[in-house]
């Protein structure tokens, strides 16, 4: 392990990343263990490889990180969302979670502790610090800026770590909860510490502005008719940057207004501030979600409950400050967890098109009954022993035309549950090299009524095929008639990855099929690489 290390380290040396990475120790991790409530959400500053995120998280709940070393981000575990690269450019007033943890660099771990102290947005801080922190004046004002006390829970040595140092380093507790644990509130409240020291207004007795400030942006801004070119995250950056600054100097030269004007029109301070706030967090919200508008490429090879579980964890965290650095490093958790859900979701779908009528023993399984098939239970762990799908499938549970009448709307006759199950289909032929045309809402549905979905077979001349035919029917069945090369790289997918078959040789065999076509399907699963979607820089070759 310490070898690994040393070698990582060396990597991040030669491509200028090493921001004083001093891996943390196991001791104090299992302190840090110790001193989170269970489900705590853990945000770690400077996270390195996740290590202390990886040590917790049997223990944690949501889990975040903040790293500018693009080299460790990648190391990170796919459950991490990262909130944030340039840790001094960040502001944590608004990344709200139980705790924040931090093994700061030991050369700037002053600065590093005093901009957590004063804007952590958490009911507990965990710093691993020198010794020599309590001596410190500086820590000690922030300390009292946020009415808290600041005390040592261990005391560690890096001496014989996997990158040793010298010095004695302390697991340093601060609790920014107040007295009453029952009340949910913090002590004080960051925001306003941050307020007060960015903008220094002698209006102290102002307390209100006008309501306009406070309002969203007008949806007339049209981001994307702005953002064409070669490269949409620098360029959103920018247009956010300049928004920024905009609202920034026009709170700073109302800061500048003599207070007794102030007081004539009714603007006092305590709104100012709060407005401000909110202004901000509309503003953040509005280019992350612009962003998230341009993952399509990402989002297209997703099913209906995989992308709706993409994009819900992304859209809770349009709180992070959106520079180039953290939208990149979103995009590459995008594609980490995006495929995470592709294998997923390819047993998913292989597990609710399975039924007593559809499902095919192999050669080998001489117990394999069909007619028991309907008392398995797959979400209970059990499920027949292998088998293949037909071509032939009748799905169940469609409620095709059971639904709303903007349900039916939607989908041009048929129900959300029903539509989403056929692009669902759809969406996993995609992934397994079918580029299918149509989509639910291509058709007008009405009951026993057929629909064909074809595929682009060759692109270069044109060439369609049939994908599959679908129909629905009122007793809330859909009858699926399977392009034959697709069911077989379904079964093919779903066995390997179900672990019943483990060689193209095995597959053959037991699905009766022959060799040269099923190694040629074996684990071609698609796969979202960097170079997949224009929002990230092309990379360098080496």
């Amino acid at each position: 392990m310490k070898q690994q290390t040393l070698e990582l380290i060396d990597t991040l040396k030669e491509r200028g990343e090493d921001f004083e990475w001093y891996p943390t120790t196991p001791g104090i991790i299992s302190d840090v263990k110790s001193n989170i409530h269970e489900g705590a959400s853990v945000l770690d500053i400077g996270a390195g490889r996740g290590d202390v995120l990886r040590g917790i998280k049997d223990k944690a709940g949501d889990l975040y990180a903040i790293e500018k070393s693009q080299t460790l981000i990648s190391t990170l575990p796919a459950s991490v969302f990262v909130v944030g690269t340039d840790f001094e450019r960040q502001t944590l007033i608004d990344k709200e979670v139980d705790v924040i943890f931090s093994n700061p660099p030991f050369s700037s771990f002053v600065p590093w502790a005093c901009k957590i102290i004063r804007e952590a947005n958490a009911e507990t801080v965990l710093l691993v610090l020198p010794e020599r922190w309590k001596e410190s004046k500086t820590i000690k004002a922030a300390c009292a800026a946020r009415d808290v006390v600041a005390h040592s829970v261990g005391s560690y040595s890096f001496a014989k770590a996997e990158r040793a140092a010298r010095g004695v380093v302390n697991l340093v507790h601060i609790s920014l909860h107040t007295t009453n644990y029952n009340s949910g509130e913090l002590k004080s409240d960051p925001f306003k510490v941050w307020f007060e020291s960015e903008f220094e207004t002698s209006a102290d007795k102002a307390e209100s502005v006008g309501s306009d400030w406070a309002k969203k942006e007008s949806a007339k801004d049209h981001l994307h008719e702005l953002i064409e070119g070669r490269n949409v995250i620098e360029r959103l950056e920018e247009l956010y940057l300049a928004e920024l600054e905009t609202i920034i100097s026009t709170y700073r030269k109302i800061a500048e207004i003599p207070p007794e004007l102030l007081e004539e029109v009714g603007v006092k301070k305590g709104a100012v501030c709060g407005a401000l706030k909110q202004k901000l967090k509309g503003l953040k919200n509005k280019y992350w979600r612009e962003l998230f508008d341009n993952l399509d490429k990402i989002t297209e090879r997703l099913t209906s409950k995989s992308r709706g579980e993409l994009l819900k964890t992304l859209t809770a965290n349009t709180h992070i400050d959106f520079s180039s650095s953290n939208a990149y490093a979103v995009v590459i958790w995008a594609i980490k967890n995006a495929n995470k859900y592709l294998d997923s979701q390819l047993v998913e779908l292989y597990k609710a098109l399975s039924n007593q009528e559809s499902a095919k023993a192999y050669k080998s399984n001489r117990h394999f009954n069909g007619a028991d098939f309907r008392f398995h239970r797959w979400d209970d762990g059990e499920h027949p022993e292998r088998y293949a799908l037909d071509y032939r499938i009748v799905y169940e549970y469609g409620r095709c035309f059971d639904g709303y009448n903007f349900e039916l709307s939607r989908n041009h006759g048929i129900s959300i549950t029903a539509g989403d199950l056929i692009n669902d289909v759809c969406t996993v032929g995609h992934n397994l090299g079918f580029d299918v045309f149509e989509q639910a809402a291509s058709f007008n549905w009405t009951p026993g009524k057929r629909c064909e979905f074809s595929y682009m077979k060759d692109a270069e001349s044109f060439e369609y095929e049939d994908f599959m035919t679908v129909r629905a029917y009122k007793n809330g069945n859909l009858h699926f008639k399977l392009n034959q090369n697709f069911l077989l790289k379904l079964n093919i997918e779903a066995a390997r990855i179900l672990g019943w078959v483990n060689s193209p040789k095995e597959a053959a065999e037991e699905m009766g099929e022959p060799f040269s076509k099923v190694s040629k399907h074996w684990n071609t699963s698609f796969r979202i690489t960097l170079s997949d979607t224009k929002l990230l820089p092309t990379p360098k070759a080496a």
